[in-house]
């Protein structure tokens, strides 16, 4: 099924609108102006580069360009102008973002004046009543009025309602939302939305707050923030590293932000340094930056400064101090610009329709198309040229000795020799991991006997098995019985292949120890007092450090 099969009409969409409407208890046409188109340049072609053939275009059809609805709250009457400026200074940073920059002609970019009484508050006085906290930031739940009063604006727009296949969500329309919160024009804290309309109940992505084309990213291409939301917190370990453009529900599945720092399976392995497209060993593009969704470890992005990048608890370069405002306004790191474009061209159909069938196989299939293609589209929209003059810039700027980034790293396990077997060792000790006899059996450190690297016995030695992501189950070699999370506890059980509570990180670290975390508790395997195995969300220095021996 295409993606560009129009699945609702002109006439249903407005009768949504009216209803919409008498839902908020009045007409908000009355109130508002007519739209403006603000974008794509005169004579910008609708097209997009195609990367199955250098130098061939792929044709977007009128129905086939995206639309970006910017809407304005907390604006009044006398604002108009401030709006105005408001959206030419958004269009602006648009038009010259990459990969937006070098496709204008895929967007349709209207704006529309809605003045209201009051700016936009805790109060909620506002013209779309946008809910804001006592610290200016754009409250995380979406009141039925706001979302009323988005769905009767948009009413007599005449946007795309192309929807996702076999979803309620929009596929090719997209709303900005500019929110003034004080007489002096000030912006609050901003954040994405998934708002579902009333009348239609279908779901639209809404970029509302203070930089909104940060926010506009998050909500088109799904970006995660880069940045270090609290100081010491690890990210959760709840998925993996996945080569699929969008998953069963059609929601991008490839991330800029990995849990794994295992050179092999980070998402932007190509682009590692020594890598096909980042040949230059010295580079600081590709390599681990602490931080990202918020956590400071088990989360790495792929350059220092990004649009996706921000503030809040972030280490400057010289991780002497926090708060660093890390944020680049004007671009997105070369890995968040390619994730960008590989969707821009997956709703142009520059790859093609997608396959019949299971969903999430289909996004595998065309992730599989875009790396295809993803040579030509280095070539043709400048990011190979982009590429060397970041890292000249970046060597240029020292953050080479940056001790925010390291290399990617080898993994922890080799897996043919992990799959005949290992032991694990605690980094500062002798003793192994082992499961002991016992109702029930439990976990425990046991001396070794002999000599050498060799296990004493099958009970502290285990055998792995990949299950994808970067993650592993651990079999032990004695019982047949997976290392797992049980109730808060760490168990060997008989357990089902896909359950998460027996998945594993081996996350390697730089001296050559590893973290054992489980995949769907917040858990590492630790030592405490001297031989127990507890578990804890945060290791303690060197309590949480294992040695895989073969």
């Amino acid at each position: 099924m295409s993606i560009h099969q129009k699945n609702l009409a002109g006439t249903t969409r407005r009768a949504i609108g009216l209803v919409a409407s008498l839902l908020f208890g009045f007409s908000l046409h009355a109130q508002t102006s007519a739209p403006i188109l603000i974008g794509p340049p005169p004579g910008s072609p609708a097209r997009l580069p195609d990367l199955t053939a250098a130098g061939q275009w792929y044709q977007l059809g009128e129905s086939d360009r995206i639309d970006i609805v910017i809407l304005g709250d907390g604006f009044l009457a006398a604002d108009r102008a401030r709006f105005d400026r408001y959206v030419a200074e958004w269009y602006g940073r648009f038009s010259q973002l990459s990969p937006f920059r070098e496709n204008l002609g895929a967007f349709r970019v209207l704006s529309l004046w809605t003045p209201g009484a009051d700016w936009a508050s805790p109060r909620r006085r506002s013209f779309f009543q946008v809910p804001l906290t006592a610290d200016n930031a754009v409250g995380e739940e979406i009141p039925p009025e706001t979302a009323a009063a988005i769905e009767a604006a948009l009413a007599p727009l005449d946007c795309s309602t192309r929807l996702f296949p076999g979803s309620r969500r929009f596929s090719h329309c997209y709303v900005v939302l500019l929110v003034k919160s004080d007489a002096a024009g000030g912006t609050p804290s901003g954040r994405p939305w998934l708002v579902r309309l009333p009348a239609s109940q279908l779901d639209l992505p809404v970029a509302v707050g203070e930089d909104a084309l940060h926010e506009f990213c998050h909500s088109f291409a799904y970006l995660n923030d880069e940045y270090i939301g609290t100081a010491g917190s690890w990210a959760r370990a709840d998925r993996g590293d996945w080569a699929a453009l969008f998953d069963a529900d059609f929601f991008p599945a490839m991330h800029n932000v990995s849990r794994t720092p295992v050179s092999g399976n980070l998402p932007w392995q190509h682009l590692v340094p020594g890598g096909n497209l980042n040949p230059g060993s010295a580079s600081l593009v590709g390599r681990l930056w602490l931080g990202g969704e918020g956590a400071e470890f088990g989360a790495w992005h792929s350059q220092a400064t990004c649009l996706m990048n921000g503030g809040h608890a972030n280490w400057d370069l010289a991780r002497a101090q926090r708060g660093a405002w890390l944020r680049d306004p004007d671009n997105l790191c070369l890995w968040c610009q390619e994730l960008t474009a590989a969707w821009l061209w997956f709703l142009g159909g520059g790859l093609g329709d997608i396959p019949a069938g299971d969903v999430a196989a289909a996004g595998e299939a065309m992730w599989q198309r875009w790396v295809l293609g993803r040579a030509n589209w280095y070539r043709t929209s400048g990011a190979s040229g982009r590429l060397a003059r970041l890292n000249t810039q970046d060597l240029a700027q020292g953050l080479s000795r940056s001790r925010l980034q390291s290399l990617p790293l080898a993994p922890a396990l080799d897996p043919e020799r992990a799959a005949v077997g290992f032991s694990l060792r605690p980094a500062s000790g002798t003793s192994r991991l082992a499961e002991l006899a016992g109702s029930p059996a439990r976990l425990a450190l046991t001396s070794a006997v002999g000599s050498g690297a060799q296990a004493v016995s099958g009970a502290d030695r285990w055998q792995a098995v990949a299950v994808g992501g970067g993650y592993w189950r651990l079999c032990n070699f004695q019982s047949g019985r997976w290392l797992t999370v049980e109730n808060g506890r760490l168990a060997c059980l008989d357990i089902r292949p896909g359950a998460w509570s027996s998945h594993w990180q081996l996350l390697p670290q730089p001296d050559g120890s590893c973290l054992l975390r489980n995949r769907w508790e917040q858990f590492f395997v630790v030592v405490l007092a001297g031989n127990a195995i507890g578990l804890a969300a945060e290791p303690g220095p060197g309590n949480g450090l294992w040695r895989v021996l073969y």
